[in-house]
């Protein structure tokens, strides 16, 4: 409950402090489904990795979103399973008409399983805040950048980076490339997604 209000007394403060006239250039009602590998820093393999998102609109300013990633694989020579589920709220700041800054808040639930000759389990959770800008390079293609700072109770802060590109066949459906790096088990990483999204046409 207090990560919660401080997470919305964050994004009350910035939306009360800067108000920026001006339409949002992309929508924030959507759905995306998304795969790829995580190379992790000491393991021979690469995990699988799948992850789901949704985000709803409130007002033209604020939306909700759930996401949720899994990572499988063998971590330091354990065969792993990674779970992390983000619950939380941004913020639009339409800048110009081809650029958006998102300032997002969340709660994080990580979900651990790791075996060799038998299993354990392991569970953590906090808060992430992050900054995000979407920008159309054309009519069909968008970049987006974010950095996100995520504090556990057991596994500390981390950092993380995103770097995206997007192709929409139409206004509804988006196809994406993105690349992260962070931290993930205690050990740095690196992913490579590929995912598809269906967001409410803005016209």
């Amino acid at each position: 409950m207090k990560r919660f209000s401080i997470a919305a007394g964050f994004l009350s403060l910035l939306q009360a402090s800067l108000s920026f006239a001006g339409t949002a250039s992309f929508s924030y009602d959507t759905f995306s489904l998304q795969f790829g590998k995580t190379d992790v820093q000491g393991s021979a393999d690469d995990l699988s990795t799948t992850g789901v998102f949704a985000s709803l609109s409130i007002n033209d300013d604020i939306f909700g979103f759930v996401g949720h990633n899994r990572y499988q694989g063998k971590v330091l020579g354990l065969d792993s399973t990674i779970g992390r589920t983000d619950v939380g709220l941004g913020l639009v700041f339409p800048i110009k008409k081809e650029l958006d800054l998102v300032v997002s808040a969340a709660l994080v639930r990580m979900d651990s399983e790791f075996c060799d000759s038998g299993c354990f389990s392991a569970k953590d959770s906090g808060y992430n805040l992050g900054l995000k800008a979407n920008y159309w390079l054309t009519t069909k293609i968008d970049a987006l950048t974010s950095i996100n700072f995520t504090e556990l109770d057991d596994a500390g802060s981390d950092t993380i980076y995103d770097f995206g590109l997007g192709y929409w066949p139409s206004k509804e459906h988006r196809l994406g490339l993105s690349y992260q790096t962070g931290t993930l088990a205690s050990e740095s990483y690196d992913s490579i997604w590929f995912n598809y999204r269906i967001s409410q046409n803005l016209e």
